[in-house]
């Protein structure tokens, strides 16, 4: 008996799907949605570094980020259509931290289907 069949009937039956799949994943990896921030340097003496705090509420931060030293930055993963509030704090060596610097609001651009993408998940109805 040739055992290699039924293995080989599984992956003629999985290994599309993983590969569709697959496709998937990489088209919305390349085409995630994503702003990139940009501020002027503080020009206090002691700066050790900046953070991002941003969040889908005006004035309430979820997220927090220590971008360190750098004046631009990219934030990626975002949700398409939603809308992100924005603020950025300054800390020094000794750990103190600014308040907030005044707030930005940014909405997302809709993300576009990829034609071929679409074809493909047509074919597998």
């Amino acid at each position: 008996m040739n055992t290699s069949q039924p293995i080989n009937r599984i992956w003629r039956l999985v290994l599309p799907s993983a590969v569709y799949i697959l496709c998937a994943i990489i088209a919305s990896n390349a085409f995630a949605s994503q702003v990139t921030l940009a501020w002027d340097p503080s020009t206090e003496s002691d700066v050790a570094g900046y953070r991002i705090h941003y969040g889908t509420v005006s004035g309430s931060y979820s997220v927090h980020i220590d971008v360190h030293s750098v004046t631009v930055y990219t934030l990626t993963g975002l949700v398409a259509e939603r809308t992100y509030y924005f603020a950025a704090t300054v800390y020094d060596s000794a750990g103190n931290e600014s308040g907030y610097s005044n707030e930005i609001g940014y909405t997302v651009p809709a993300l576009k289907t990829l034609p071929w993408l679409q074809l493909l998940l047509q074919d597998e109805k």
